[in-house]
C-alpha cells in the first residue's frame, strides 16, 4: 500500500522514525512524480530516496523541480536479509493518521511507525 500527497515545489519533508522492528530492517521509500528529492545531509538527489530505520532516526528532504505541484508517494519497504541484504520488498498494509505534527504512517503490524511533516515553501507576496 502507498500513501500519496500533493506537495508544492520546494517543499521540505521532515521524516522521523518513531519505532521500527529490528529484523528485517524496516524502511520507507519516498518518490516524486516530477523533479527530484534532495537529501542534502547525505549529498543524495534522486526521484526516489530510501530511508532505513536502522541507519537514521530522521531525515529532511527537499523537493527540487519547476512544477508548481507534484505528487509525493511513500511506501513501506524492508530488506530481505536471506537474499543478500540489499533486496527491497514492499510492505503490504499501511494505516495513516493526520496529526498536528504531520502524517503518521503505521506500516504492517506496526513493523514501522514513521511521521512525515510537509512544510510548504513560503510564497512571495506581490505588491
Amino acid at each position: 500500500m502507498r500513501w500519496q500527497r500533493t506537495i508544492a515545489a520546494g517543499a521540505l519533508l521532515e521524516v522521523s522514525f518513531e519505532s521500527a522492528r529490528p529484523a528485517p530492517v524496516q524502511g520507507l521509500v519516498l518518490e516524486v512524480g516530477e523533479g527530484h528529492l534532495s537529501w542534502d545531509e547525505q549529498g543524495e538527489e534522486a526521484v526516489a530516496i530510501r530511508l532505513w530505520a536502522d541507519r537514521q532516526e530522521s531525515a529532511v528532504l527537499r523537493h527540487i523541480g519547476a512544477s508548481d505541484q507534484v505528487v509525493l508517494t511513500a511506501w513501506h519497504a524492508w530488506m530481505h536479509a536471506d537474499l543478500g541484504g540489499d533486496i527491497v520488498r514492499r510492505g503490504e498494509r499501511m494505516r495513516t493518521e493526520e496529526t498536528p505534527g504531520g502524517t503518521v504512517l503505521r506500516c504492517g503490524d506496526d513493523d514501522l511507525v514513521v511521521r512525515i511533516a510537509v512544510r510548504q515553501r513560503a510564497r512571495a507576496s506581490s505588491a
